[in-house]
């Protein structure tokens, strides 16, 4: 694992990727980033589930809740780079500003 920054942790980074998975470990409950850099036909496979991403700038993105311990993730072999990072759950609110959902109370 290698730090980031105060809020994100590199878990997994590989330039080229061979047709194998990878196990990785999840230091903390929370969410995962996991990114690929895509060749035809791609699909990254989390647990040996195929994950649905989002295409961004050429690359496939998705974002996974998952436990605290070991997970496995694979590319199908069609990635030239694979990136999995642990981040935060952030959440943003103004002073004195009520929330949408009137059960959560004001922010104050």
């Amino acid at each position: 694992m290698k730090r980031l920054n105060s809020f994100a942790a590199e878990l997994l980074n590989l330039s080229t990727v061979p047709e194998q998975e990878f196990t990785v470990e999840n230091p903390r409950e929370g969410w995962v980033f996991i990114a690929g850099d895509p060749k035809r036909g791609a699909a990254i496979r989390v647990n040996g589930e195929q994950v649905r991403c989002r295409r961004r700038d050429g690359w496939l993105e998705a974002m996974r809740y998952l436990p605290e311990g070991e997970f496995t993730v694979s590319g199908d072999g069609a990635l030239n780079r694979l990136v999995v990072r642990t981040i935060p759950e952030l959440v943003y609110s103004l002073f004195r500003y009520d929330p949408h959902v009137p059960e959560f109370g004001p922010y104050d």
